[in-house]
């Protein structure tokens, strides 16, 4: 077993690209129920609700534990407050969490997402020794993705060309693909009810804005994080590591860009 629990997983990125659905499937995974904080509950606008809020919350997930803790868009609860109403108490909640992550050894595990990890305090992200980079989906996640979201609807993947809408879909987001292919699809209902077709997709394709352009500085931005090793790669990194030559380390930071398609 551990001397201590892990204490906890912080993934960043761009919208749409899974984390919430990482953190689903690691419970799935480890068998363990999930706790959701919800950050407008726990804001207080009077001095010390917010505190009072926290320190109930982490009481219940301690006489809970195991439990994994999500905090999704921790950033929103956690982040740097301007014109806060609450005075003191943003820093009064952040000390309570990183002295429970610090010294409690419970079981709770925390599972933190943030799309804008500048506003998280360095000290909060330094708690997490797991810290993943969750970018654009590369090709063969994008066939997955594409594939899930026409039997999710279905229709067989096999009526589509896949390979096409994969290299249309570059630079697309998980949640980018899943709308294409709800729109593709409703489209062709009210087509009278024809059977959708892949040109039913491109078309919506063709009128759509993708993450990779729509967020392209915040792309750029976790770019530096992984170039400069603040955050791990979790798209693919192993049949990328394969495919650098040289230095491992080096092959892996060179291909693991957050809109890198290979």
């Amino acid at each position: 077993g551990f001397d201590k629990f892990p204490s906890g997983l912080l993934m960043a990125g761009v919208p749409g690209c899974g984390k919430s659905a990482t953190v689903y499937a690691m419970a799935s995974e480890w068998n363990m129920n999930i706790m959701k904080v919800d950050g407008t509950h726990l804001k207080g606008s009077l001095v010390g609700q917010s505190e009072k809020k926290a320190a109930k919350l982490l009481s219940i997930a301690k006489s809970a534990a195991p439990i994994i803790l999500f905090v999704d868009e921790a950033e929103k609860l956690l982040g740097n407050q301007e014109g806060s109403l609450d005075g003191g108490a943003h820093s009064a909640v952040l000390g309570q969490l990183l002295s429970f992550m610090q010294d409690d050894d419970s079981g709770v595990f925390f599972a933190f997402t943030a799309n804008d990890m500048d506003k998280l305090a360095p000290e909060l992200v330094d708690r997490f020794p797991g810290r993943y980079g969750i970018g654009l989906p590369k090709p063969n996640e994008r066939s997955e993705i594409i594939r899930y979201h026409l039997v999710k609807r279905g229709q067989n993947p096999e009526g589509f060309d896949i390979a096409l809408l994969v290299t249309r879909t570059k630079g697309f987001s998980g949640r980018n693909i899943e709308d294409i292919i709800r729109e593709g699809l409703t489209d062709a209902f009210y087509d009278d009810n024809r059977t959708p077709t892949t040109d039913d997709l491109l078309n919506v394709i063709s009128n759509y804005v993708p993450t990779s352009v729509s967020k392209a500085d915040q792309i750029q931005k976790y770019d530096k994080y992984l170039a400069d090793g603040h955050l791990r790669a979790a798209n693919d990194v192993g049949n990328e590591q394969k495919k650098g030559k040289g230095n491992g380390k080096r092959a892996v930071r060179s291909s693991s860009r957050l809109s890198n398609d290979s």
